[in-house]
């Protein structure tokens, strides 16, 4: 778990197809087992042209490479457009199962091939009953619904299940806390195990700038990693909430030093409220800012091969995840070209400020541009930022400060648009006290103390053994710390390290805790158990 958001396994999206008989049109629960013999595309020539898309994506694409494994003896279980192939896996990887969602004309159109799109943290994508916190991204609702409405063309959806690994498997580097760097290995089965496995399977366009692989938290990490080491096999990338904190943000470094080849597409996102919302700008967005500058330096365009988007009130879960699914492939797998923008917006992360609470004196803006249903964040220093009065000053890293109570209206031109937003300065409040109170398993080894830690200055700002807290007896912890008026804040509670953080009653991950908007009183929490088990 990392220093800003510390959220499981993030839920990805699968998008795979091509080949067989499709499933038939059984249920779930009436899956039947085959080998892969059963289902088997045949044709592994050169490709017919895409249907739609990109027109480099209708080009001519070259025989499939054949897979490395006898893809006859791989176990398949079949529930209408769903099929799993089970226990796949490859060297130094524990064996996992692979979700293929096929597209609703694939028994109809034999002669027609498809993009693939391959999702990490398969288990998130389709059922809630699987989901690691159970809420699933509804990742074939929401294909389903944009291919009806002419919005994507069809894909295959591939859902890779993670293991107990998952943190290896998904950073591509050993942390100093949390160990693991097993992306190169797992990234290399991606791409040259699972993608010859679904091309024989099934009936892919076989092409790269097709094939896309995403992810959400340490799932976009080793998105963002695959698209820096196998650009021979991915072209469209979706690094959705990366866990750019590992390893001290080892990955950015690598970023910096890459020089492409260029993606096809490539979406960057993060949600505002995922590092903090006291105004000061987020760990969290900071570290996305320097992946986008560095994709528009490399020679991207904003609206053409990058799309970033900074998420207004977004946490880091699997809902936040869901609500942007729709923006996210409709990028990625456009049926038309982003033409120019048709609007602009301009956000501001907290429209109230403060003058006597300091965390609260000044906050983010950004402006916000529309591609039809695809919207995306401008940076900053793109856009003419403008100022209607005195009560608040405006700096080129979108800060807005307080400087005088009262009502501006901040505004922005860009590409032709304008808009505008208002914020408010108000004198304001004193901090207020908060306690925050944990109930912690009776199995917490005697002599250990119970930590808070948070986004926010008064919470450590994420340092697992800044803010102690007071044993109260029967297990009961306590500790009160000061707050902006009005702040919202995330948490956790630990016992000193990121090793020994809470944890589901399984001994799992969980999500960061949310509180606000600050107000005087307590607040009660139980904690299931500790990562250390």
């Amino acid at each position: 778990m990392g220093a800003w958001s510390r959220v499981a396994a993030a839920a990805l999206l699968a998008l795979a197809g091509c080949g067989g008989d499709g499933g038939g049109s059984g249920s779930a629960d009436s899956a039947d087992a085959a080998t892969a013999s059963d289902g088997m595309a045949t044709d592994t020539a050169a490709r017919p042209d895409a249907d739609a898309g990109d027109s480099d994506d209708d080009a001519m694409t070259q025989a499939c490479p054949p897979a490395g494994v006898d893809v006859s003896s791989i176990a398949i279980s079949r529930a209408g457009r769903y099929q799993t192939l089970h226990a796949l896996g490859g060297p130094g990887l524990l064996p996992r199962d692979v979700t293929v969602r096929l597209p609703a004309s694939y028994d109809g159109d034999s002669a027609r091939r498809y993009p693939v799109l391959y999702l990490h943290d398969g288990q998130n994508l389709f059922s809630a009953a699987r989901a690691a916190f159970g809420v699933e991204w509804g990742v074939d609702e929401t294909v389903d619904a944009l291919v009806a409405s002419g919005s994507i063309e069809e894909i295959i959806v591939v859902g890779v299940d993670n293991t107990d690994e998952r943190l290896s498997d998904y950073s591509p580097t050993a942390d100093p806390d949390h160990g693991g760097g097993n992306a190169p290995a797992y990234v290399d089965w991606l791409a040259d195990e699972l993608v010859p496995i679904i091309d024989t399977l099934y009936r892919t366009r076989c092409d790269p700038a097709t094939n896309g692989v995403a992810g959400s938290s340490m799932g976009g990490l080793v998105s963002l990693y695959a698209m820096i080491v196998r650009p021979d096999a991915f072209g469209r990338f979706g690094v959705i909430s990366p866990s750019l904190w590992w390893d001290g943000g080892a990955l950015l470094d690598d970023l910096d030093a890459w020089t492409g080849p260029l993606p096809r597409r490539l979406w960057i996102d993060m949600g505002t409220e995922e590092g903090g919302t006291d105004g000061a700008l987020p760990a969290t967005v900071a570290s996305v800012r320097r992946a986008r500058d560095r994709a528009l330096a490399t020679g991207l365009t904003l609206g053409e091969g990058l799309g970033y988007l900074e998420d207004p009130g977004a946490l880091h879960d699997e809902a936040s995840w869901r609500s942007r699914l729709d923006v996210i492939l409709r990028y990625l797998y456009g049926t038309r070209p982003l033409a120019e923008p048709n609007a602009l917006t301009v956000g501001l992360y907290a429209p109230h400020l403060d003058l006597v609470a300091r965390a609260a004196s000044a906050t983010r803006v950004e402006a916000r541009a529309l591609w039809d249903h695809v919207r995306l964040t401008v940076p900053n220093a793109d856009a003419i930022w403008s100022v209607n009065g005195p009560a608040v000053r405006i700096e080129p890293d979108g800060t807005v400060a307080a400087e005088a109570p009262g009502a501006a209206i901040v505004s922005a031109a860009w590409r032709g648009l304008s808009a505008s937003a208002e914020v408010t300065v108000a004198a304001g409040e004193e901090l207020v006290s908060v306690t925050f109170v944990a109930q912690v398993p009776s199995s917490t080894p005697p002599g250990d103390s119970v930590y808070l830690c948070g986004d926010a200055g008064a919470l450590g700002e994420w340092d697992p053994a800044a803010l102690p807290m007071a044993a109260l007896g029967d297990d009961v912890w306590s500790v009160t710390v000061d707050l902006p008026t009005g702040a919202t804040v995330e948490y956790k509670f630990t016992r000193g390290s990121w090793a020994t953080v809470e944890s589901n009653e399984a001994g799992g991950d969980v999500g960061n805790r949310s509180y606000g908007p600050a107000a005087a009183g307590t607040v009660h929490h139980v904690v299931a158990g500790w990562l250390d088990g």
